[in-house]
């Protein structure tokens, strides 16, 4: 829907909506037509919502118009035509501040735009659409910032394109970032970064026994890791590296093959890579 008609729908039921998915396309009409000003929007029974958001870049602050006080749920899916792959960390960061006190769960999706309808589809492993344009890697500083923005949040699921440093992955491990944390689902385009991530949980999840200190954090109970394939014996040894972390609700492994859907001009397909993953040595 157009982003008025999503404004019209959300303030005419703003007092009594608990539940909610929207889809929202924003183009050069927008930018156009709309009022120079668009008074905050408070949501005050609102506890899920699942928000489809389709070429943001024509104005990026407009999720910004939400007040959630009482979000528990929150998902936010994105694709962009003009600049694929380009997370707003600082807007979503800011929008999920507004529901510290009370969001559990917390999804960024990458959305892929299905070629027959025009609609955003949430693609699953396996079935993801060539990606042309590389995504833009976020610096560690504006992620850390972004996670900050979550400190009660317990389940947490990350895009496949957006990379997650060591550096932010070792402060995850002592509990300074997402300290209640308790199921993560993260893509890595290496076995070194997927090796990095169950590192970071065999770390963390000691602590909570044999630490001495008064305030230790959350261990990790469920892990989702999505990477790409690669050989039979080096899956092997994730998998084992994986099971011997002792998650209380075990970990998935979703391991992703090369590319193959993209085709040049003679109908040839030429990729071959894991170009889905925001970094990759493939």
């Amino acid at each position: 829907m157009p982003p008025d008609a999503f404004i019209r729908i959300i303030r005419s039921c703003s007092l009594s909506l608990i539940n909610a998915s929207f889809s929202v396309e924003l183009d050069s009409r927008w930018v156009a037509r709309q009022p120079k000003y668009i008074a905050s929007i408070v949501m005050p029974s609102l506890t899920e919502l699942d928000l489809r958001l389709i070429d943001l870049s024509w104005d990026p602050l407009f999720p910004l118009v939400l007040q959630l006080p009482v979000l528990q749920k929150f998902s936010i899916g994105e694709a962009d035509r003009n600049f694929p792959l380009k997370w707003n960390l600082h807007v979503y960061g800011a929008l999920a501040l507004r529901s510290a006190r009370t969001l559990k769960t917390f999804r960024l999706v990458d959305l892929e735009i299905n070629t027959e309808t025009k609609l955003p589809v949430n693609v699953i492993p396996g079935t993801y659409h060539h990606r042309s344009t590389p995504p833009r890697l976020s610096s560690h500083f504006e992620l850390e910032e972004f996670l900050r923005a979550f400190p009660l949040i317990k389940n947490l699921a990350l895009p496949l394109s957006l990379y997650i440093h060591y550096t932010t992955l070792e402060k995850v491990a002592m509990g300074t970032l997402l300290p209640v944390l308790e199921t993560l689902e993260i893509g890595t385009g290496t076995y070194t970064d997927a090796s990095a991530v169950l590192a970071m949980v065999r770390k963390r999840n000691p602590a909570q026994s044999s630490s001495t200190s008064p305030w230790v954090p959350s261990p990790f109970s469920f892990l989702t890791l999505i990477l790409p394939t690669t050989t039979t014996e080096t899956q092997a040894q994730v998998t084992q590296a994986a099971h011997s972390l002792g998650l209380e609700s075990g970990c998935h492994l979703w391991f992703i093959p090369r590319c193959k859907s993209w085709k040049d001009h003679h109908k040839q397909e030429v990729c071959g890579r894991h170009c889905f993953f925001s970094y990759t040595t493939s």
